[in-house]
């Protein structure tokens, strides 16, 4: 892709003449672009002085015409003036440009009117922003924050969803980081047979977090979980699992000889794949 800049004074003809041929060939060639760089007349000898120090170049009208050349990072490779630019357009491109010198200076004056309005415009947005000047402190949470949690601890009310957003950045970080080392992290997932529990159904099982993943941990020897509560639990997962997928239409809880004790399982989700909900101890 060939992508020139056309740098030149606002009031000059010869800008203007090589801006719209270089507009021509922009539109109608997929592959030629330009960028177009217009300044005052009483700044232009400065500017252009600094831009050929910068790049070692020796030009000294305008306009000022180089080619970036986009594989090497953006270089700079100066193709020269009026002249040689339309040289390079007649020669590459087959582009040639009959306008007068009057419409020539007509142009040029228009550019120097717009270049002027277009400044003048941004001077006026400049003095429509009043900026805030902001210092980021502690302070808000030593003081204010303190307060408004305890008088929010003191209503009692529980705020489900910090502790689900706390839950969710927690597993995050540990999936990608790796749990702390002694700590046991119970995570709902899909069963694979672990612990006697049936396969395809997510239960809250002991984990880790280590190489970007979990591994459930079966080498426990604090988990007591009678048989009888474990089929409780279980059966009571696989129904509320055929409910919530349309094959079955009423939950009918498991019912057996001995008393009921109150246990907690986790909650069937749809996808029945993941379910973030921590629940952090020390082993």
């Amino acid at each position: 892709m060939a992508k020139f800049v056309i740098a030149g004074r606002a009031d000059c003809p010869y800008y203007a003449k090589t801006e719209l041929v270089a507009d021509y060939l922009q539109k109608n060639l997929p592959d030629f672009r330009i960028h177009k760089i217009t300044q005052r007349p009483e700044v232009w000898e400065d500017w252009l002085k600094d831009v050929c120090e910068k790049n070692k170049w020796s030009h000294k009208n305008s306009p000022i015409i180089w080619r970036e050349l986009l594989d090497r990072g953006g270089k700079g490779l100066l193709l020269g003036g009026y002249n040689e630019f339309l040289e390079h357009a007649q020669l590459y491109y087959d582009v040639t440009s009959s306008m007068t010198t009057e419409l020539m200076m007509v142009i040029a004056q228009e550019n120097l009117e717009a270049h002027i309005e277009k400044e003048q415009e941004e001077e006026a947005l400049k003095t429509c922003i009043n900026p805030l000047q902001v210092w980021i402190t502690s302070e808000w949470v030593k003081r204010e924050f303190v307060a408004i949690l305890k008088n929010l601890t003191t209503t009692g009310r529980q705020f489900g969803g910090i502790l689900a957003a706390h839950s969710i950045a927690t597993t995050l970080k540990y999936w990608y980081h790796g749990s702390p080392p002694g700590e046991i992290i119970s995570l709902g997932i899909l069963s694979e047979g672990q612990f006697g529990i049936p396969k395809g159904i997510v239960f809250s099982m002991p984990v880790k977090f280590e190489n970007g993943t979990w591994v459930v941990l079966t080498d426990l020897k604090d988990i007591e979980i009678s048989e009888q509560i474990m089929t409780r639990m279980t059966s009571d997962l696989i129904q509320e699992k055929l409910v919530a997928l349309g094959d079955k239409i009423h939950f009918q809880p498991y019912q057996s000889d001995t008393p009921r004790i109150n246990t907690l399982h986790p909650s069937i989700q749809s996808n029945w794949h993941l379910v973030l909900t921590i629940t952090i101890r020390k082993r």
